[in-house]
């Protein structure tokens, strides 16, 4: 399904296209078209290389024929303003043609959406209005068409990785603390150290192979998306863990507190990236106490 994981609400996915924009093009080559002076004439942006630029993202989670509607009935009613507004838009445009109408969306998982752009571009082309290109046609894309773009908005710090894992799994839990049975037991003794172990130490188990498996999740896609933020996250956890077993020698503090401010220090660490969102951090610091529990970097100090 080309697109993101992200859920963009409002008015907040226009802008993020906008960004992207900008970044693509050279100063004056692009240019936005505010709606809130007479404006809306089906596009929000046009570049000079006669690429007109409209976005939309629909209230989600929906199905994909729900989605498909949707989108289809945004296309039809911002492309009815782009050829009603023949006069405003042959001030805006100048001598800029319109060869491709672009129609930026967050999710973009049909077919039929293509053909009915095939649908709205012969219509246009039919009305040979003087500001559209006799090759207009109409492109749907989504953040993938941008990837340089958000590399930068990243790097810059002027945007935020929003990536979120499936709920806890109690059956994949058990499944993974079956087949690694070796990392269980040590989970398993030094939980036992806590405060109340003896009755918390199970049901906190299930928790923490659970938050394990979670982080594992937006590791993956943080791989497979976003390599650079990946290798910054590798790198933090990487860094704390090799501090971390002398901390754990020297501490006076019990287990409980230790492990506490074990959590919130990585996750203090991981928002320093700005471009990080809080719940991200979060699962990432979950995990990296959970592995650090079961491979030994973090342990707790026995009493005598």
């Amino acid at each position: 399904m080309p697109g993101t994981t992200r859920t963009w609400h409002g008015n907040e996915w226009q802008r993020h296209v906008m960004r992207l924009l900008k970044l693509r093009y050279a100063i004056a080559d692009f240019q936005e078209i505010p709606d809130r002076h007479r404006g809306d004439y089906g596009i929000e942006g046009f570049s000079r290389d006669g690429r007109a630029y409209q976005c939309y993202s629909p209230t989600e989670p929906l199905t994909t024929n729900a989605r498909y509607e949707a989108q289809r009935d945004k296309m039809s009613a911002d492309i009815k303003k782009f050829v009603d507004n023949q006069d405003a838009l042959t001030k805006v445009l100048g001598t800029t043609a319109i060869s491709r109408w672009v129609f930026a969306v967050p999710t973009f998982d049909s077919g039929p959406l293509v053909q009915h752009g095939e649908k709205k571009a012969a219509e246009v082309r039919a009305l040979r209005r003087s500001y559209v290109a006799p090759d207009f046609c109409i492109a749907i894309v989504t953040e993938e068409d941008f990837e340089p773009e958000r590399a930068r908005l990243l790097r810059l710090g002027l945007d935020q990785v929003a990536l979120q894992a499936k709920p806890i799994d109690p059956a994949a839990s058990a499944s993974w603390a079956t087949a690694h049975s070796p990392l269980l037991a040590v989970l398993t003794t030094k939980l036992s150290r806590l405060p109340g172990g003896a009755t918390t130490s199970g049901p906190l188990q299930h928790r923490l192979i659970g938050h394990y498996l979670q982080g594992q999740e937006v590791l993956d896609m943080l791989k497979a998306e976003h390599a650079e933020l990946f290798e910054v996250a590798l790198r933090t956890k990487a860094g704390r863990e090799s501090f971390l077993e002398t901390h754990c020698l020297i501490t006076p503090d019990s287990p409980q507190k230790l492990l506490a401010a074990t959590l919130q220090e990585f996750k203090r660490e991981l928002m320093r990236f700005e471009v990080m969102t809080e719940q991200m951090a979060e699962a990432l610091a979950y995990e990296a106490v959970a592995d650090w529990l079961m491979r030994c970097p973090l342990d707790f100090p026995q009493e005598a």
